[in-house]
């Protein structure tokens, strides 16, 4: 099993409006990097990328699908299903995320390009922690 930071912006899907990320949604997400490396059951992080006000995760949940090709028209690329199983009550700002010591190489806080994250099985288990541990911050 992997775990993944899954990022999206504000202004193309905003997980911070709980209409948008919820218990039990399920959906698609972009695979641009490590498709051969994702698998149904890996873990995943909401992630929404921008200001540092409200930059972190929002939410937990898993691949439901390998990645697959899609093409419509002109367009096409890979997707791979997802679901969320916990919207977080608090999102995991970015600024805790730092403060933790298992945290600070992960890709995504030094190079932030990108929807689609790797982390190692220690770096996974780190943040599953924070989630779980309510190590988290508050939106206002």
């Amino acid at each position: 099993m992997n775990y993944w930071i899954f990022q999206c912006k504000k202004e193309r899907f905003d997980i911070s409006d709980p209409s948008v990320l919820f218990d039990g949604m399920t959906g698609w997400w972009t695979a641009n990097q490590y498709r051969s490396e994702m698998k149904s059951g890996d873990k995943v992080f909401f992630w929404l990328a921008g200001d540092k006000k409200y930059r972190g995760i929002y939410g937990s949940g898993e691949l439901t699908s390998k990645p697959y090709k899609w093409e419509t028209g002109e367009n096409k690329g890979f997707s791979v299903d997802v679901v969320c199983r916990k919207r977080f009550d608090k999102y995991l700002p970015v600024n805790k995320i730092k403060e933790n010591k298992n945290l600070e190489s992960i890709q995504i806080l030094n190079m932030p390009l990108g929807s689609n994250f790797l982390l190692n099985e220690s770096e996974g288990k780190a943040l599953e922690s924070m989630v779980s541990n309510e190590k988290q911050g508050d939106l206002s």
